[in-house]
């Protein structure tokens, strides 16, 4: 079965659309635009929400080009577009209690594209091409703090989507983005106050955005990196592969008793949440109350994250591809992220480590015989006979390899 499902809440009742949701759960129907299988004509394909041309629905959202990948910054002042632009963001998350005439202005002057909240001078900048896309209040699964600062129950599911209604009612021409916490893989979080254990209310949560985002920091407060991974895949499947998930990192210190996370560290949850599906990537970057630069203050910090960025775009054109499901095995004393995609003639395989054991791993692609896997960044190849290759890989270690079959040896299955 493929079923392709495209809708706005406010079009149909809530548990009709979760029937419909679960109705059309035998995978996407593929089309030619959405990978590169040249000489692999056995490919299979993940499921996934469509890629850049999904956004082509919204007339003011956000760029369908091959070549964009989404790397934003959470709540952050315009007046520092340019600092963040040179370190590799291209996108802005929020705007603190706007957007203003003055933020927008700000943007305009960078060319730096947002998504913020429904609020200030929004309705006099419905054509303005610096805001692509509406944002939803943040992470209404968890405990709210009112004006006192006392904490409440986390909002219902049933507000989260009548405030994506009122949304649209206002501008359809834009995604909705709705970020969401811990709970999604820490059910019984106390952040989440009353609302803790009560799993269920995602699946109604998810209705509440066009574009679905988790936020997660585990090098800050002390949980395992591989929860990335596991964010990711639970909003993908809680959303049947229809909408794209954006992985909310930390790239900042703000909780001073636990270590700062390293530029290895946040590379590896980039690339965690990217193997699993991720359609975009947004940092923390606040240490409050001290800064909200954190990322850029900070001098390491800011080299490996104007690095990742480099690398992530430089293969925004192959992460916007399809998966293939079928294009590796692999052999490991430990669990390993992989996404095999191919483009352009080449076939990309990027892995990551998905625990902190090391491994020696045995990859196995299908379709090759002789070949050399070009090891990204590292300045180093390893010989693939057979369609065999094998790699050390430390605690959470990246490796991203690309690989064209020899001469004579054209990919057949």
């Amino acid at each position: 079965m493929s079923c392709r499902v495209s809708f706005r809440p406010a079009s149909l009742g809530l548990w009709a659309l979760s029937a419909l949701l679960l109705a059309c759960n035998g995978g996407r129907e593929v089309l030619a635009w959405q990978h590169d299988s040249t000489g692999f004509s056995e490919d299979t394909f993940l499921p996934w929400y469509g890629g850049r041309p999904y956004y082509a629905k919204f007339a003011h959202g956000p760029t369908t080009s091959i070549d964009f990948f989404p790397l934003s910054v959470w709540m952050q002042d315009p007046s520092r577009a340019a600092d963040f632009q040179a370190a590799g963001v291209n996108f802005f998350t929020g705007l603190w209690q706007g957007p203003t005439e003055e933020q927008l202005s700000g943007l305009t002057q960078a060319s730096m594209p947002a998504i913020c909240d429904q609020a200030g001078v929004f309705a006099m900048h419905l054509n303005d091409p610096a805001i692509r896309g509406w944002l939803q209040s943040d992470q209404p699964d968890d405990a709210q703090q009112d004006a006192q600062g006392n904490y409440q129950p986390c909002l219902e599911p049933s507000a989260v989507i009548a405030q994506y209604q009122r949304f649209v009612a206002a501008d359809a021409t834009r995604p909705v983005m709705l970020q969401l916490g811990r709970g999604l893989v820490d059910p019984n979080w106390e952040g989440r106050g009353s609302c803790a254990g009560q799993s269920s209310m995602y699946a109604a949560y998810v209705l509440g955005g066009d574009i679905l985002a988790t936020v997660l920091y585990p090098i800050n407060e002390g949980y395992p990196v591989e929860w990335i991974a596991q964010g990711v895949d639970t909003l993908q499947s809680l959303s049947n592969y229809q909408k794209p998930v954006v992985a909310v990192l930390e790239a900042s210190h703000f909780v001073s008793t636990m270590p700062r996370p390293t530029p290895a560290q946040i590379r590896a949850e980039v690339w965690l949440a990217l193997t699993h599906g991720a359609a975009g990537i947004e940092y923390y970057c606040h240490a409050l109350p001290q800064t909200t630069t954190d990322c850029l203050d900070d001098a390491a910090t800011r080299a490996g994250l104007t690095a990742i960025n480099r690398e992530v775009t430089s293969l925004a054109a192959v992460l916007n591809t399809q998966a293939v499901a079928n294009g590796v095995t692999l052999s490991s004393s430990a669990p390993i992220s992989t996404r095999l995609a191919r483009r352009d003639g080449a076939t990309y395989l990027f892995t990551v480590g998905s625990s902190a054991a090391e491994a020696a791993v045995t990859f196995t692609l299908r379709g090759f015989d002789s070949a050399t896997a070009e090891v990204l960044g590292e300045n180093r190849t390893i010989p693939v006979s057979r369609g065999v290759f094998s790699d050390d890989f430390t605690s959470y270690a990246v490796h991203l390899y690309r690989l064209r079959p020899k001469i004579g040896d054209a990919g057949s299955d």
